[in-house]
């Protein structure tokens, strides 16, 4: 039976396509995360489960932030994602003024100080063009896994897509494939397509180093190696990125010291 600890949180980053949950016991951090299947609400429900169950305590207060935060059950508070984001990209990369964060269903680009307080944000949520379902979309339908793009795209010209819309430019990348392109040169082509729209969200914004890339994108180092050379800026990806929002939720209701990351399970 897991006793509570006062010193112990849990911030769970319910995103759109996968829940994302760390646990801060006092001492260090145990970092879960799992897909978003058909019952949301139930697999928030097991991960939290398993932290609690690997941590063996329980915490004194639940977190929750993202896209499903309000199916967050026995969440004890609720916590804005840009500014969970920005804390949790300033607690893994210290000096980070910029981050750019790309998940399954929106795309965010924040100005934070060094304390993490954002002092500006955009953010595209509306359309699912340039996100990781607009990725997923276009892996699947080139018979690829999303691990393997990042490595296929690398250092090839890309061709040009003419639209970002996911249905269209799925429609075209099939063309594409008809009339014998090549296919890393269409996977580069979708990089620079999401890398492009990517930096003209921030063009609305300052862009001052350091820059930090988190989100599940964050994976495709080829994306960011062009997002890179687009605003002429170095790019840093922290690990365990993925995690920068569930993070951001902890910070939010108290202030651990950096501590070497424990990863339980990836489910």
């Amino acid at each position: 039976m897991s006793s509570q600890s006062q010193g112990a949180y849990l911030g769970i980053d319910a995103g759109s396509t996968r829940i994302k949950g760390a646990f801060w016991t006092g001492s260090s951090w145990l970092l879960c995360s799992a897909a978003s299947g058909v019952s949301y609400e139930e697999c928030i429900a097991d991960l939290i489960g398993t932290l609690i169950r690997e941590a063996e305590i329980e915490p004194s207060g639940i977190v929750a932030t993202g896209y499903g935060r309000k199916m967050v059950t026995g969440a004890s508070g609720i916590s804005n994602e840009i500014g969970c984001h920005g804390k949790g990209a300033v607690y893994l990369v210290p000096g980070c003024r910029t981050v750019f964060d790309i998940g399954g269903q929106d795309a965010k680009v924040i100005s934070v100080l060094a304390s993490g307080k954002v002092t500006d944000f955009i953010m595209n949520d509306k359309c699912a063009a340039g996100t990781g379902r607009f990725l997923s979309i276009l892996a699947n339908t080139l018979d690829l896994s999303l691990g393997d793009l990042g490595d296929i795209g690398k250092d090839v010209e890309p061709l040009r897509l003419s639209s970002m819309c996911t249905i269209f430019a799925e429609s075209e990348v099939i063309g594409l494939l008809s009339r014998g392109y090549p296919v890393p040169e269409i996977v580069a082509g979708i990089h620079d397509a999401i890398a492009r729209r990517t930096v003209s969200l921030a063009s609305r914004l300052t862009m001052t180093p350091l820059v930090v890339f988190t989100g599940g994108v964050s994976a495709n180092r080829d994306i960011i190696a062009r997002i890179s050379q687009l605003i002429s800026l170095e790019i840093t990806v922290p690990l365990h990125a993925e995690f920068s929002g569930a993070i951001g939720a902890v910070l939010s209701l108290c202030h651990p010291d950096p501590w070497p990351f424990v990863q339980i399970r990836m489910v």
